[in-house]
């Protein structure tokens, strides 16, 4: 029940953001979500304090919803961007972070702009088959959780 409801609440708020997503308010929803994701994945790794490191990436990731609106020759120049700053952050922070962590936060922030970027551009190319990006998964998430609740130990 918690599940159901905690479903509904999200639609009451997705729903709208679907159905206006001709206007700004899809990138604007996007690059939130996708800064929320960057941040989230900073913590769980321990780099929350770093703010050299997740703060451009979170920048990034924002930027790329409204590049894909703008032009594909922004959203490649943002990355060469990042992907410098990213380089050069393991020359000027020297001593306070690690390739590790400079090659994780590189590759979140890539990986999520580039995924962001690609959501908005699949709505602007093809007005109705957008829909599939979000319909297919939540449908087979749901199916999987019905499936595992009827055949499962529980």
């Amino acid at each position: 029940m918690k599940r159901i409801l905690t479903a509904l609440v999200l639609l009451a708020v997705f729903v709208p953001i679907l159905i206006f997503s001709h206007t700004a308010a899809y990138p604007v929803f996007l690059a939130l979500a996708g800064t929320m994701c960057v941040w989230e994945t900073s913590r769980c790794k321990g780099l929350n304090k770093k703010y050299y490191l997740w703060v451009p990436s979170a920048l990034y990731v924002s930027f790329s919803a409204f590049a894909a609106r703008l032009d594909s020759k922004l959203f490649l120049a943002a990355t060469l961007v990042f992907l410098v700053y990213i380089w050069f952050s393991g020359v000027f922070y020297y001593g306070k972070t690690n390739i590790s962590e400079l090659a994780f936060i590189g590759f979140i922030g890539f990986y999520i702009a580039f995924g962001v970027y690609s959501v908005v551009s699949v709505r602007d190319a093809w007005q109705k088959l957008y829909l599939l990006v979000f319909v297919a998964p939540w449908v087979s998430d749901a199916m999987a959780m019905y499936t595992g609740k009827l055949f499962g130990k529980r």
